[in-house]
């Protein structure tokens, strides 16, 4: 049986937030929910009179298609129009808009449809059957007998027709189903059917709107003066050259650093150049790469925390075989989104709105209430398109720089990155050190295999993670390699030595990937490399993938090669 949720209980609140009500979604925003006129079952789509659909996109687009993906996947389960929704995106607003998986409002690792996608549809379905509810009712007919079509409710044994805009009335006043009979794939419409992106009209043409391109009026463009080492604070700084260039309106200490407030953005950079400013460096002063390459090599000579052990790998290792061993480094890599770094707010005694090409906006919105003091309610946080993300705008440093900067000079204020505050002060894919060693049993394939990672654990330093424990990002892909080695050890040492580091999205694993895709590489060349030597020379000419084998051949089942099909040498065509 179908338990139906009354509206008033979900107004109410009576029902936790992601918790009894198994469609997913949370109750209505109440101004809509209370807007005459307006169907909205839910805070992911409303229909109006019009017959308008308009869907609320909760994951920020930053070029993987949410603009695109959310209405696809929404639109497919109302039965709407694809062509004809409107989509807007959503504020910050972790109470309604948080990923069910995850639980805060802030998106990475390629997360979005795959965690919202059941919730979205539920939420779809479950306004698709109070409209039909809402026909069936006009027509004193059994629900079981109207079905729906792009927009329009229909009756087929009579011919009835009902568009959703004149159904919303009767509709709203239902009660929402819990567990609303959702479409088989062979029903979907547009679900896993190729259509053309919603955002690329106005990106091609300039009409999209990045953080980089907000407008707001009275706003001021702010820049900042930031110490050249990682954790470094102002000792103390002389303006006086910085406010006497023209345009430059105000000169603010912050949290990161020495905000130059002007006119516009050139002025603004100028100003930061006549800064003269004495930083305590700190702690990490004398810290180099080389230094840290050091740390890392003797740290891999120690043993460390095991990530996964099959077999035996040492005793296989230490038998007396051909050991091959190799050191892979992997350095540390800057997001270097398109967009720089940018934020615009404007901060007053009762309200802060904020306008940013943000990852996070539940994260955007807490920042704000702590530098502001003002409840959540009161900050608004508007998410812009982004140019690029990668896991870098899910951090909220230069969110902060906006809104330090904004309510210290009483304006609204964008504070903008140049690009090389982008490159040399970000938060960046760790650096790690691989130490590989692996052995070949007598029909050449892997026998044992022991990796040995040091490098820092993003999760950990995020608190995601418990310390002293082996932090998952850290050895995820090497642990976990598609491989079947029969004697297998992976270790981590940890390493704090590290300056800002944050997730690339999904691309936390790179290094131990890299470490991992480059040993089997290094171990197939050696296979194929000593079968070359010992084939017969019949056996040594190349063959298509599916060619059958000549009767002439002197290759043998004793002597196959490791593969049928050669790569061909690159050419600067095909490099």
């Amino acid at each position: 049986m179908t338990r139906l949720v009354s509206r008033r209980e979900i107004l109410k609140g009576s029902l936790a937030v992601g918790a009894g009500l198994s469609v997913g979604f949370t109750f209505p925003r109440r101004g809509r929910a209370q807007t005459p006129g307006v169907f909205a079952p839910n805070q992911w789509l409303r229909i109006d009179r019009d017959g308008v659909v308009t869907i609320t996109n909760s994951v920020p687009e930053m070029g993987q298609g949410s603009l695109t993906t959310t209405p696809m996947i929404i639109a497919d389960e109302l039965d709407a129009k694809l062509d004809s929704v409107k989509v807007e995106q959503a504020q910050a607003n972790p109470t309604l808009y948080k990923n069910p998986v995850t639980g805060s409002q802030s998106y990475g690792g390629s997360r979005g449809v795959r965690d919202h996608f059941d919730m979205w549809r539920k939420a779809a379905a479950s306004a698709r059957e109070m409209l039909k509810q809402a026909a069936a009712n006009e027509w004193g007919v059994p629900v079981e007998s109207v079905e729906t079509e792009e927009g329009v409710v229909i009756h087929r044994p009579s011919g009835r027709r009902l568009p959703y805009g004149q159904l919303v009335d009767k509709a709203q006043a239902l009660p929402v189903p819990q567990n609303p009979k959702l479409k088989t794939p062979d029903q979907y419409k547009y679900i896993g059917k190729v259509v053309k992106r919603r955002d690329t009209p106005d990106k091609v043409t300039g009409r999209g709107i990045y953080g980089i391109d907000v407008q707001v009026p009275g706003m001021l463009v702010g820049s900042i003066e930031r110490c050249p080492v990682f954790g470094g604070k102002v000792q103390s700084f002389d303006a006086s050259a910085t406010k006497a260039i023209k345009g430059v309106k105000d000169v603010v200490q912050v949290s990161n650093g020495i905000a130059v407030v002007a006119d516009n953005f050139w002025t603004a950079v100028q100003g930061r150049r006549a800064l003269k400013v004495t930083w305590d460096e700190g702690p990490t002063a004398q810290v180099s790469s080389a230094g840290i390459t050091r740390e890392y090599e003797a740290a891999s000579k120690q043993p460390g925390q095991v990530a996964r052990n099959d077999g035996d790998a040492e005793k296989v290792l230490a038998a007396g075989g051909k050991v091959y061993e190799a050191i892979y480094q992997v350095p540390y890599l800057e997001h270097a989104c398109m967009e720089p770094m940018n934020a615009t707010a404007q901060v007053s005694r009762d309200t802060c709105v904020i306008w940013a090409p943000t990852q996070n906006p539940g994260g955007t919105q807490a920042t704000a209430v702590r530098i502001t003091g003002l409840p959540p309610e009161k900050v608004i946080v508007n998410t812009t398109l982004l140019g690029g993300g990668f896991g870098r705008r899910g951090e909220v440093d230069f969110i902060v720089d906006a809104v330090e900067t904004a309510k210290a000079v009483g304006a609204p204020v964008k504070v903008m990155w140049t690009r090389e505050d982008d490159i040399t002060h970000g938060f960046y894919r760790p650096a790690t050190y691989n130490l590989f060693r692996a052995t070949l049993g007598a029909n050449g394939m892997p026998e044992a295999w022991s990796t040995r990672v040091v490098g820092p654990g993003i999760l950990i330093q995020k608190g995601r993670a418990q310390a002293g424990t082996i932090d998952p990002a850290a050895v995820e892909a090497v642990r976990n390699m598609p491989y079947d080695i029969p004697n297998l050890r992976i270790e981590w040492n940890s390493s704090s030595r590290a300056s800002s580091t944050s997730s690339r999205t999904r691309r936390a694993r790179i290094p131990s990937s890299t470490a991992g895709r480059s040993s089997v590489n290094r171990l197939v060349t050696r296979r194929f490399s000593s079968w070359w030597r010992s084939a017969p020379t019949g056996a040594r000419r190349c063959r298509p993938a599916r060619a059958a084998a000549s009767p002439s051949s002197s290759r043998t089942e004793a002597t196959p090669p490791p593969w049928r099909r050669c790569r061909r040498r690159p050419t600067a065509r095909s490099r």
